[in-house]
């Protein structure tokens, strides 16, 4: 038995289930910031607005090809990922790291897209 008093949030949980404790705490820890508008948003992750989608939705397809022109709707997507890859490793100037922080991803995870998709400096910089 423990000897130290209990804490009234010790107490008030002490009935909860393990997972709901984690979960409180997480909920306590998470980062507040202010929106412009003066309401709180808790856990937010970031101040950036999202991108918009286009409405029209008949958009040029990442190769410049229509998107009726791919086999497959993976195949369309395949295509769009390793386009979006491409474009912001060139923002980066081609480093690993601030490109997994600017598309929120871990770079374990972009090195496997980079050999997935045969990405490579040497490669694509010529079709730049």
């Amino acid at each position: 038995m423990s000897t130290r008093p209990a804490t009234p949030a010790r107490q008030c949980l002490s009935g909860w289930r393990a997972d709901e404790r984690r979960s409180a705490r997480r909920r306590r820890r998470a980062p507040r910031r202010r929106h412009a508008g003066g309401e709180i948003l808790v856990g937010a992750r970031s101040a950036e607005p999202e991108p918009a989608a286009h409405a029209s939705g008949g958009g040029i397809a990442p190769a410049g090809l229509p998107p009726s022109s791919y086999a497959s709707l993976q195949a369309f997507k395949d295509a769009a990922e390793r386009a979006y890859i491409v474009q912001k490793l060139r923002e980066n100037d081609w480093n690993i790291t601030q490109t997994a922080k600017a598309i929120d991803t871990p770079r374990s995870n972009l090195y496997k897209k980079l050999e997935q998709y045969g990405i490579s400096r040497e490669s694509d910089e010529k079709t730049a």
